[in-house]
């Protein structure tokens, strides 16, 4: 807007220099006038057809008034800015018409005045385009650099649950290791000593090997709880949650919404994938519908787990339905860790929602 201010006030000085050189002071006068307010005009007309009407109206009166042809390279300058071709060709008419009425050397300096508005509307126009199309690249680049970032962020993301993931597994081969191998040799040992212990007939000696068992019951026993914490830890619930959606029937197709933290407590962990076995059991089951939607996300002070289906529910034809075992199950399991299970049914689907307190 304010380069095409500079560019009209410029044209309008070299229009006012024609007017003067040409017209008399009440001609230069009423010329310049009506030019400039035209001018001015057509930068505040929101739409194109009132603008079209002034300029075609300023033209209309040069037919009848020839001076006026003066103050074409301001009008030539907005309608080089609209590409109107019609009222191009009836300002050039209009051109060649006055030119035996106002004389040669006007005429030739209005055609110069006009070529002048038409060089610097295509000027400001190129202008305008290498603004937008910087403004468009700078724009781009903007949201190329906001989409690598979350690029970049997904990567991290992923490359952390890799690393989790490998975690897991490999506390899960330590443990299955200690418990095929060092389990089986300490339960041998137990045994032959059990053994050594019938067979032995000295006091002293049944005693030491007494000793010994107890120690090594209690290495046992250490080895055994520590194999448990191991195997405990390498549960991956979302993998888990994923296995379990995967068992249901072909007909159903399922989403899940996963945003809990790794750090979850064993208890929750066996309390959630249960209730979801169990929810998912009872869909593929009862369930007229085809799809199925799990949300399990963490809070600040509770987890939230939703699990429905999108099928009619049985509930009010079968009455036993919502009290049946796998659903008293689901209960008992939130009601065990001081969560709440609540049993939505209606035409619509069938929700089961959980709700579990942090400590």
């Amino acid at each position: 807007m304010i380069t095409r201010m500079i560019d009209k006030a410029s044209v309008t000085l070299l229009t006012a220099a024609i007017v003067c050189a040409n017209e008399t002071e009440t001609y230069a006068a009423a010329i310049v006038l009506v030019t400039f307010s035209i001018s001015m005009l057509t930068l505040c007309l929101d739409k194109q057809e009132l603008t079209l009407i002034a300029l075609g109206g300023y033209i209309f009166i040069c037919f009848f008034e020839p001076h006026f042809c003066c103050g074409l390279p301001i009008i030539a300058y907005d309608l080089i800015r609209l590409k109107n071709l019609p009222l191009s060709i009836a300002m050039i008419i209009v051109m060649l018409y006055s030119f035996p009425l106002i004389g040669s050397i006007t005429v030739l300096l209005c055609f110069v005045g006009i070529i002048v508005s038409a060089m610097t509307e295509l000027k400001t126009e190129r202008l305008e385009i290498a603004r937008r199309e910087l403004i468009e690249i700078r724009d781009n680049s903007k949201e190329l650099n906001i989409s690598l970032a979350e690029k970049n962020q997904e990567l991290v993301r992923l490359r952390d649950y890799e690393v989790y993931t490998a975690t897991l597994k490999e506390r899960n081969r330590i443990a299955r290791e200690i418990h095929d191998n060092v389990g089986h040799l300490l339960t041998r040992c137990l045994l032959q000593m059990g053994a050594l212990i019938v067979v032995t007939k000295d006091e002293q000696q049944r005693e030491n090997l007494e000793s010994v068992q107890s120690s090594i019951n209690g290495a046992m026993t250490s080895i055994r709880q520590s194999v448990h914490d191991l195997h405990d830890d390498s549960i991956d619930m979302e993998q888990t949650i994923r296995d379990l959606m995967r068992m249901l029937p072909e007909r159903f197709s399922v989403a899940l919404d996963y945003g809990c933290s790794e750090d979850i407590k064993i208890e929750i962990k066996l309390a959630f994938i249960g209730i979801i076995k169990e929810a998912l059991n009872n869909t593929s089951r009862h369930s007229s519908g085809d799809r199925v939607y799990i949300t399990l996300q963490e809070y600040s002070t509770f987890y939230r787990l939703i699990v429905m289906d999108n099928g009619k529910n049985p509930t009010v034809e079968n009455p036993t339905y919502e009290s049946g075992i796998g659903l008293e199950n689901m209960r008992s399991r939130a009601q065990s860790l001081g969560g709440n299970l609540r049993i939505y049914s209606s035409e619509k689907g069938f929700k089961v929602f959980v709700t579990i307190e942090k400590e």
